[in-house]
Formats: C-alpha cells, structure tokens, sequence
C-alpha cells in the first residue's frame, strides 16, 4: 500500500517520541503515548473526552488546566487509574511531591506501571522517604529488570544511604543497557534514509553519535551516515 511521505513522516515521528525519548514516559510539553481510558469508563459519560483533553494540555505543558480537568476526573471517576497516573505526573512536575506520591500510590496498588513507580520513587526521594523509596524500586525492578531508569533510581537510594560503592556499580549497569537500546534510534534513522528522509536520518545520528562510542554500534552509525550523505548529495 503506498502512504504519503506526511504520513510517514508523522508515524515515524510518533514511533520516535514513544520509544525513544524517554523511559519513564513523557514530561510536560513533550508528546508520548498515554494510557488508553480504562474500562471502567470507557463507555460511560465523558470520561475518555475529558482525559484526552487533560493528556492534550500535560504534552502542551498547560499543567494547571490539565490538573483541574484530572481532579474532576478522578473524583467523578475514583477507579480510573489512567487518570491518577497522569494527575500525579501532573503534581510531580508542578513540585507538589507528596500529593504526586500519595496519587502514584494508589494507581499503582491497582496496576503495574514502570513509568508511573519510576515517578513514584522521585517523589518519595524528594521527601527523603528512602526506605520507602527503594522499596518501591525493587518491586518495580521485579517487572523491569533492565529498565535503565529504574537501577539508575535503585543507584540513587544506594547513594542516599552511603553505599556509594553500590551505586556505581549500578550506575556503570545503568550506562551499558542505556547503550544497548541505541539500536532503536538506529533502526528508525535507517527508515528514514530509505524514504528520502535524509534532514531526519542525519538528525537522530547526530544525537546519539557521543553515546555509541566505544560500543559495537559505532561502526554501524558511521557507515549509516556515509550511506545517508551520499544519497543526500545525489541530483534529485
């Protein structure tokens, strides 16, 4: 089926923003993907209109409006976990700690979310919670154990409680899986080349050429920026 090169060019950049900006979700003013509206509400009243819009607002950076409409939410809707996860972000952002804390709690006691007790952990270092705070590192860790943010957090609390030697070992941990997910960026830079996307291909190269050095992946970003100079420099 043939797409538009608009289309492609917006899924792509979609597929960019969701999967490789970030591993604990998006922060205000950045687009990613939000949890869809639970069931819980999907099919009653105006529930899922009204979070699209708050999640609108959170990606715009407007995040006092996006906190009056997930208050609303939440207390018209006190089971719609989607809706506290966001408010809490909401509440991390805006420096409110403990009410982000208290709202990641309780989404997190109905669902697994990595991103969301990612946050969770912030909010509790913030308030000095430590015991607290690597508790909820390493029940998350049970899920993601090679989630680079969640032993970057675990190094934190190491780091609070004087375990320094500890910390570092999990930072260099933290480091060597971060470089490890650079093939995601690549791949994408590689689609982007191959549908003349070349302004696109060279940017994301240009990002991550300080972090694949010294990694396997050195080689492969050089001769994939060869490749895409010299399709650029090509007569149309």
């Amino acid at each position: 089926m043939k797409i538009s090169l608009s289309v492609f060019r917006a899924a792509l950049s979609a597929l960019i923003l969701s999967c490789v900006t970030g591993l604990t979700g998006c922060s205000p003013g950045s687009r990613s993907a939000f949890p869809a509206a639970s069931s819980a509400v999907s099919s009653r009243g105006k529930g899922p209109d009204v979070y699209s819009r708050a999640a609108d607002l959170y990606t715009r950076g407007q995040l006092n409006e996006a906190g009056l409409l997930l208050e609303d939410l939440c207390s018209d809707y006190p089971d719609f976990t989607a809706a506290k996860l966001l408010l809490g972000r909401v509440k991390f952002y805006s420096g409110h700690f403990p009410e982000a804390a208290g709202l990641l709690e309780q989404a997190l006691e109905e669902e697994v979310n990595i991103s969301g007790s990612a946050l969770l952990v912030r909010s509790l270092l913030y308030e000095l919670r430590l015991e607290e705070a690597e508790e909820t590192v390493d029940r998350a860790l049970e899920y993601g154990p090679e989630v680079p943010e969640l032993i970057y957090l675990k190094a934190l609390c190491r780091l609070e409680t004087g375990k320094t030697e500890e910390a570092l070992a999990l930072l260099r941990s933290a480091e060597l899986l971060m470089r490890r997910q650079l093939e995601i960026p690549l791949e994408l830079a590689a689609l982007y080349g191959r549908y003349g996307l070349y302004d696109e291909a060279s940017g994301i190269l240009e990002r991550y050429r300080g972090m694949a050095g010294g990694t396997p992946l050195e080689e492969s970003l050089a001769l994939l920026q060869r490749k895409v100079n010299e399709k650029k420099a090509r007569p149309p």
